[in-house]
């Protein structure tokens, strides 16, 4: 170990170095850690020549770092100490992660878009195809409140059903992902997540009720402003116009 002093002699002047004994080796497979050496404190305290600079404290709860690391700062600020919390070492790693999390929910929320323009089309394409039927209900009295409920029911059937089913299947996703990557690597021979590039190896998956229940919530009102439309397309029918010929 090279120390920052120095060594005079008559060959000259040379740094100070000191042999020390690794007795474990440890590999994160990440770049921060790639360059991290522990020793003894007492041994680093007499190599370097200076007392601790420092502490470590470790908590309860990891989220609740933040505010720990606050609380120490406010009952150690007058002897002009500072707390410093992992998500401010870290804090280009999480605000990406930050990020990201942004960017999914926003992807998140323009398929639930794209699948209520499929419910728009598919409802169109239901009142073009069913004219016919749409005028003779008109002729036996049916109003165009009526008519304009029957297809807004139709469309709203069409979405808790579909909404039902990816519900389910994506809560059963979500709760056995970590197994299904595993048997997935297992099955290919290969990583999902190659440690030498990710921060992680295995895919971690922690289900939120609450994400489910917005995202639930959002697919509904999505649909009932997709069911709008074509049903006032159906209640605008001309029952006249469309049994002329028939």
């Amino acid at each position: 170990m090279t120390l920052p002093d120095v060594v005079v002699s008559p060959f000259g002047v040379f740094p100070k170095t000191k042999t020390l004994r690794v007795v474990g080796v440890f590999d994160l497979s990440i770049n921060q850690s790639s360059a991290d050496a522990f020793m003894d404190l007492t041994t680093a305290e007499r190599l370097l020549r200076r007392d601790r600079d420092g502490w470590q404290v470790r908590g309860q709860d990891l989220w609740q770092a933040p505010t720990l690391a606050s609380n120490i700062n406010i009952e150690l600020s007058p002897l002009g100490l500072h707390a410093t919390d992992w998500t401010e070492t870290q804090g280009s790693l999480f605000a990406s992660i930050k990020m990201e999390k942004r960017m999914v929910a926003v992807l998140l929320f323009l398929v639930v878009v794209v699948a209520a323009f499929n419910l728009i089309a598919t409802l169109a394409m239901s009142v073009q195809s069913r004219r016919k039927d749409i005028a003779v209900l008109g002729m036996m009295g049916l109003s165009h409140t009526q008519l304009s409920l029957v297809f807004l029911l139709h469309g709203l059937l069409m979405a808790c059903v579909a909404i039902a089913i990816g519900t389910l299947v994506g809560v059963v996703l979500a709760m056995n992902l970590p197994d299904i990557v595993r048997l997935v690597e297992l099955a290919f021979g290969f990583k999902v997540f190659d440690p030498t590039v990710y921060f992680i190896s295995d895919l971690p998956s922690h289900l939120l009720w609450s994400d489910v229940f917005w995202v639930v919530t959002i697919a509904l009102l999505l649909s009932i402003l997709a069911s709008i439309y074509p049903a006032l397309r159906a209640a605008r029918i001309s029952p006249a116009e469309v049994l002329r010929y028939e």
